[in-house]
């Protein structure tokens, strides 16, 4: 399945069926990051049930502490 992740067309497996499936097939912890889906940011607690499909966008974004 081809998703927009990113800014970049990207392939994913078949098995990649949700958010939460899309973090771990990228090995990205869940702590610290943020993902919208469809440019709409999707709730931590709802990655699990979010269901990824085709051409969707995803946007995952990593908060980083600076000085």
């Amino acid at each position: 399945m081809k998703i927009l992740l990113n800014g970049t067309e990207t392939e994913i497996g078949d098995y990649v069926l949700t958010i939460s499936d899309l973090l771990i097939s990228l090995d990205i912890p869940i702590i610290g990051i943020a993902v919208a889906l469809n440019y709409k940011v999707v709730k931590k607690a709802e990655h699990q049930n979010t269901c990824i499909s085709e051409n969707d966008a995803i946007e995952i974004v990593r908060a980083v502490a600076g000085g």
